[in-house]
């Protein structure tokens, strides 16, 4: 069995469960481009929802070397629109100031990457219900309401093996499109060159 390659944690207000749809679609995305099946890569890659911003940098600080002690790439995957405002900074903090803030007493030898999804986890909910002509009250309720089971319904119906547009979501939310190619890149230095 293969090891794991990557933890995501997420800002994401689940608590912990196995599938919910930002992890799944990344996942999905990612198997695009592998070649694998999201089965395979859900052990290579652990998603773990944070509950809130906060617990999300606390454990991404503190907790590295528990969360990554095999040497697993760590990524913290944040709201742009409110993270600075939650790390204590000006409500429209720009990115440099937001990464500095998290990165705030961390060991320079820490390995974490940060991906600070444009706007809000919202902007991958309405790129994917465009692309899935989702009906409009259930993107309402996804991302006007917050309703994360509506989000998850619209994520997971994007993850779907049968799914053809992940490529379009992805081109249409570059923050998330880096999500997958550090994930990718996670992947492929946990796997041994070939003869």
């Amino acid at each position: 069995m293969s090891r794991t390659a990557a933890i995501v944690l997420w800002e994401d207000a689940r608590g912990p469960i196995n599938e919910f749809g930002p992890h799944a679609l990344a996942l999905a995305c990612l198997g695009d481009r592998v070649g694998s099946d999201h089965w395979e890569l859900r052990s290579r890659i652990r998603g773990i929802p944070k509950k809130g911003a906060s617990k999300l940098v606390a454990a991404f600080r503190n907790d590295h070397d528990l969360l990554a002690s095999a040497g697993e790439t760590l990524i913290a995957v944040l709201d742009h629109d409110r993270a600075g405002e939650q790390l204590g900074l000006a409500p429209a903090s720009c990115k440099t100031a937001i990464l500095a803030r998290i990165r705030e007493g961390m060991s320079p030898t820490h390995r974490g990457r940060v991906v600070l999804l444009e706007s809000n986890v919202e902007t991958v909910v309405r790129a994917a219900a465009k692309e899935l002509r989702s009906h409009q009250r259930l993107v309402v309720a996804a991302c006007d309401r917050k309703d994360i089971n509506a989000r998850d319904q619209i994520l997971l119906a994007a993850a779907a093996p049968e799914c053809p547009l992940r490529a379009s979501i992805l081109a249409s939310v570059p923050s998330f499109e880096r999500l997958v190619d550090l994930l990718e890149r996670a992947l492929n230095d946990t796997h041994p060159p070939e003869a």
